[in-house]
Order: structure tokens, then sequence, then C-alpha cells
């Protein structure tokens, strides 16, 4: 998931602010993991914050579960 596609509207000031949009998908990161882990306590779902993953653009997040 872009976290560019989050934002609706006018926003290229707000997505130029690379240090505000990598805080955004730090705060993702951070309670997306306590969610799963919550949900999920028996797996070992892996939540990844990077760029252009996936064919996505820019700052992206993504989970999936680890195979063993």
């Amino acid at each position: 998931w872009s976290l560019g596609d989050f934002f609706i509207g006018d926003t290229k000031e707000l997505m130029d602010n690379e240090k505000l949009v990598q805080q955004f998908g730090d705060a993702l990161k951070y309670f997306w993991e306590i969610r799963v882990k919550d949900l999920f306590p028996e797996r070992e779902i892996i939540v990844e914050l990077g760029n252009d993953l996936m064919g996505e653009i820019g700052l992206c997040i993504t989970m999936y579960e680890a195979t063993s």
C-alpha cells in the first residue's frame, strides 16, 4: 500500500515533506504490528515499511506471514 494513496486532494506540499511521510509510515508500522500480534498471536506476521515495494510507488507498507 503506497502511503501517498492515503492522502486525498492537493497534498503536493505534504508529500514533498519526506520526514513527515516517514514519521507517518513509522506510526502505521508500529500500530499495525501491535494489532496483528493481538489478532494473530500464534502467527509470525511481518509488517514491512520500504520504498517501491511490490510495484507500488514511494514509501509503502505491507504485511505478510513469515514462512518456516
